[in-house]
Order: structure tokens, then C-alpha cells, then sequence
């Protein structure tokens, strides 16, 4: 019964040894926009993730090509992807699940 008692020490030292991905000076990168940091992978590889390529698409810039984006100040923590593009389903994928729900509904 004591073993019970241990359990929140355990996922404490967990958390706090093995959550998180601490950034690597040795990925330190300068780039056009800014300097950006990332981290090393299980694999020893470093990353980056969640670098802007271009300016959001809005406003004058709909239908246009990519701009360059703007410059940011300090150094970018690239550890995370950021927000994703919004993209609705396609035609063929609403189609696919069409033919899912009548599969399931002829089986059933």
C-alpha cells in the first residue's frame, strides 16, 4: 500500500526531468527575418518548427504571391509548430465519407 503513495512523487520527477524540449545553442541560427533557436531531437537531428515562411495571406495580400515576413526582434523559439492553415474538407473527402455512412448503414 505504501508503493500508492509514491506515485504523485514519481510523475512529479517525470514532468519535471523529462517534459519539455530545451532549446540547443548549438542551433542557434541567424536568418534574414531574425535569429532562431530550436532543439535536438531523439535522434541527436536539431529542429525547428513553427518558422514563418511568408505574411498571412489577408487583406491585399489575397491571391498574391508570398511576401517575405516581417522582421521579428530577439531570438525565435522555434520548439512548436504554430496554427495551422485553415482548410476546409474536399470534395473527395466528403465523398469517401459518404460512401462510409452507407457502408456502415448497409452492414448494420
Amino acid at each position: 500500500m505504501k508503493i500508492k503513495t509514491y506515485y504523485p512523487f514519481f510523475f512529479l520527477i517525470f514532468f519535471i526531468i523529462g517534459c519539455g524540449q530545451s532549446t540547443e545553442e548549438d542551433s542557434l541560427r541567424i536568418l534574414p527575418a531574425g535569429s532562431v533557436i530550436g532543439f535536438q531531437a531523439e535522434n541527436g537531428a536539431y529542429s525547428w518548427k513553427g518558422i514563418p515562411f511568408a505574411e498571412a495571406p489577408i487583406g491585399d495580400l489575397r491571391w498574391k504571391s508570398p511576401r517575405n515576413p516581417s522582421p521579428w526582434e530577439g531570438v525565435l523559439e522555434a520548439k512548436e509548430f504554430r496554427s495551422a492553415c485553415f482548410q476546409g474538407s474536399s470534395l473527395l473527402a466528403l465523398m469517401m465519407a459518404g460512401i462510409g455512412v452507407v457502408v456502415k448503414i448497409v452492414f448494420i
